[in-house]
């Protein structure tokens, strides 16, 4: 468990030596070395924390980028905050919205890279 834990940590934060990885990315390192990690504790982790983790910039299908703040109970995003729409450049925004809002945001589309548009967690 610690394993898993410490090795998603060290994954998904930026180094100086590399960019950080996405979660899904991190997961798929992980399912792809069951001799290192057992996949029982990479599951749980999976479904405690989510494809979209706390802390994790999404991208809607309307265009907005957006920090994830909470999960729900299946791991989904219930709560962010909207930092950027995408389509008027690099105007900030800062709002924080909770899932009924979610439907002029679009569908939840991916996780993206924090280091291609250049953010950084708040």
């Amino acid at each position: 468990m610690a394993a898993v834990i410490d090795t998603v940590d060290a994954m998904t934060r930026t180094r100086g030596d590399r960019p950080g990885k996405t979660a899904v990315e991190a997961y798929r390192y992980l399912y792809q070395k069951p001799e290192c990690f057992d996949k029982h504790w990479v599951t749980r982790y999976v479904q405690r924390h989510g494809f979209y983790p706390i802390g994790s910039l999404v991208k809607f299908s309307n265009g907005y980028l957006a920090w994830v703040m909470e999960l729900d109970d299946s791991g989904q995003p219930q709560r962010v905050r909207v930092v950027r729409h995408l389509g008027r450049g690099e105007q900030n925004l800062n709002d924080i919205l909770s899932r009924v809002d979610f439907p002029q945001l679009g569908t939840l589309e991916a996780l993206v890279r924090p280091e291609s548009f250049g953010l950084t967690p708040f």
